[in-house]
């Protein structure tokens, strides 16, 4: 943990996270904003670590550049809908967990909620619908608890990066209509920790490619086996244990092509 540096504090958010390097030569490092204390109360500091550090960013990009198996790019890749989802969501598993164990963390916790619904409204205003920056200044100002440079530096933000702040909330509501479906399909079954371990170790990637992935297999199992390769899924499913397939373009590292991925799903649900 470390102080984001004076000369960029400024502009800085309230705290973010920096990769270790992929060599483990550099540690993840999570930065806190001191510019003014004022500003990023105390009881808010349990949401953004939750979301940078752990279980949020920090878990999340360190399982994948751990990932050895998986194509360099695929190791260092940032979907921000991805990864900014997984942050959104693991704020809610601070709450899952007890851990907003006060009314100030609780408040806190709904705080940042309020300002994430507002920011959708903003980053749609400003990119869809004419807003003025003067017009963005005032909903977030009205809205929630930021203070004046919070959301004087939110907004420029917002206006910079077109559906940044959308797809915080779009990769979150991705990773929530898994878990339901999931909760759904296999009932008393359903393990939280399988789930996560599914959802982590396909890396960083775009959320049409987690919408792609697939069940397969009757007997619900406590570990979910993600493969890649029909070999992969033969062998999990002879073994009883459910199989979770992404088709990510890539086959042992190798290109495919879409009609040899449309031949790979075939193959597999043949297995059912």
């Amino acid at each position: 943990v470390r102080r984001v540096p004076v000369d960029i504090e400024a502009g800085a958010p309230g705290g973010y996270y920096q990769s270790p390097a992929l060599d483990g030569s550099r540690p993840g490092l999570y930065y806190i904003n001191l510019r003014d204390t004022a500003e990023w109360p105390s009881w808010t500091l349990p949401t953004l670590s939750y979301h940078e550090a752990t279980p949020g960013h920090h878990h999340q990009i360190a399982l994948q550049q751990e990932a050895e198996d998986q194509p360099y790019f695929r190791r260092q890749a940032n979907v921000t809908a991805f990864t900014e989802g997984w942050g959104l969501y693991s704020e809610y598993l601070g709450e899952e967990m007890g851990l907003y164990d006060t009314p100030e963390k609780m408040m806190g916790r709904l705080s940042y909620e309020m300002w994430r619904a507002c920011r959708l409204v903003i980053d749609t205003g400003v990119h869809a619908k004419g807003w003025t920056r003067d017009q963005a200044l005032a909903y977030l100002r009205d809205n929630t608890a930021l203070s004046e440079h919070e959301v004087t530096t939110e907004v420029d933000r917002y206006i910079s990066w077109p559906g940044q702040a959308l797809s915080y909330k779009l990769g979150e509501i991705e990773i929530w209509k898994l878990r339901r479906q999931a909760e759904s399909e296999l009932g008393d079954a359903f393990e939280l920790k399988a789930f996560h371990d599914f959802v982590l170790q396909q890396g960083s990637v775009p959320l049409p490619l987690l919408e792609t992935c697939r069940l397969l297999g009757a007997p619900p199992a406590a570990t979910l086996m993600v493969g890649d390769s029909s070999n992969d899924a033969q062998a999990a499913h002879a073994a009883g244990c459910p199989v979770v397939l992404m088709t990510y373009g890539y086959n042992h590292g190798q290109p495919i092509t879409a009609v040899e991925a449309r031949a790979h799903l075939d193959s597999l649900e043949q297995l059912v």
